[in-house]
């Protein structure tokens, strides 16, 4: 930024320059610091997903031991038995996902429209409307949720079914 100043200066087509490095430096320590925060915070949420989902598939595993037991017997292969399961941690992924986008459609909305109303009225051409990005946040969200759901429920099932 420094470097754009003084060619900004050398120009010749510009008086006087105001800029207020600290603010500028402050708004970005903040907005890293944000972002770090964030991707922790998205980390932790992604356990605690999977964790959630693979307790949700063990207990279903316990309920249905018998039924699971008896299909072994009769030579079900273990594809076959984990299918429905693997199955069911999908839907369960999706379905969060789907809560999510909701959720984020709803804050995005709200504090999009709150920025604009009351603190960057001039800015409000240049904040981007969420039906704009909505497929692909959806999308993003979607592929997300299938993979956790995928991955928690392959964790109990290996734990329950030897696999």
């Amino acid at each position: 930024s420094d470097y754009v100043i003084q060619e900004i200066k050398k120009s010749g087509f510009v008086e006087d320059i105001r800029y207020y490095q600290d603010a500028v430096k402050s708004l970005v320590s903040i907005s890293q610091m944000l972002k770090n925060v964030g991707t922790v915070i998205i980390g932790i949420l992604i356990l605690i997903s999977i964790f959630i989902i693979s307790n949700t598939i063990k207990i279903t595993v316990v309920f249905r031991r018998k039924e699971i037991e008896l299909m072994q017997y009769i030579g079900a292969t273990n594809g076959y038995v984990r299918g429905p399961f693997i199955i069911e941690g999908i839907v369960l992924g999706i379905i969060g996902s789907l809560i999510a986008t909701g959720i984020i459609a709803l804050s995005y909305n709200y504090f999009t429209g709150y920025l604009t109303e009351f603190l960057l009225s001039g800015f409000s051409t240049y904040i981007v409307k969420f039906n704009v990005i909505f497929k692909d946040i959806a999308i993003i969200f979607v592929t997300i949720g299938v993979g956790i759901g995928t991955l928690g429920s392959l964790i109990s099932l290996k734990k329950f079914l030897n696999a």
